[in-house]
C-alpha cells in the first residue's frame, strides 16, 4: 500500500473540486470544459467524464507517491509545481468563465449615459 503525502492529498482535493465545479457549471451555467482532452470525455457523458478525471488524476499521483521512495526531493518539488500549475489553470479558467458571463450579461446594456454630454450646473462658474 502506498502512503499518500500531504501534497498528494492537496492535488487530489483540487482535482475533485475541479471535477465537481465543472459538472455543476456545465449543467447549470451553460459552461464548457476548457481542457480539450477532458472536453472529449465530457462529450461522452458525465459518468465517462468522472471516470476519466479519476484515472487521469489518481493514476499519476499513485506513480508519484510510489516514486517518492527513491527520489523524495524530486517528487515533492514536482508535486508542489503541479499544485501551483493546477491552481493557476483553475483560477484562470474560472476567471475566464466569469469574464464571459459578464460580457454576456452586459452585451445589451446601453452605454448612452456614458456618451451623453454633461449638463452644466448653473451654480458652478468656470473662469475663461
Amino acid at each position: 500500500m502506498v502512503k499518500v503525502s500531504r501534497d498528494g492529498m492537496i492535488l487530489t482535493a483540487i482535482g475533485m473540486i475541479d471535477l465537481m465545479t465543472t459538472i455543476f457549471l456545465v449543467n447549470y451555467r451553460e459552461a464548457s470544459e476548457g481542457n480539450p482532452v477532458m472536453a472529449y470525455y465530457l462529450h461522452q457523458g458525465i459518468p465517462v467524464f468522472v471516470l476519466a478525471k479519476l484515472i487521469l488524476c489518481l493514476g499519476p499521483l499513485y506513480l508519484l507517491e510510489y516514486a517518492r521512495r527513491h527520489r523524495p526531493k524530486m517528487v515533492t518539488l514536482s508535486m508542489r509545481v503541479a499544485i501551483a500549475a493546477y491552481l493557476c489553470a483553475y483560477v484562470g479558467g474560472i476567471s475566464q468563465l466569469n469574464d464571459f458571463a459578464l460580457q454576456a450579461r452586459t452585451r445589451n446594456v446601453s452605454m448612452a449615459w456614458i456618451e451623453s454630454p454633461c449638463i452644466p450646473n448653473p451654480n458652478v462658474h468656470v473662469k475663461h
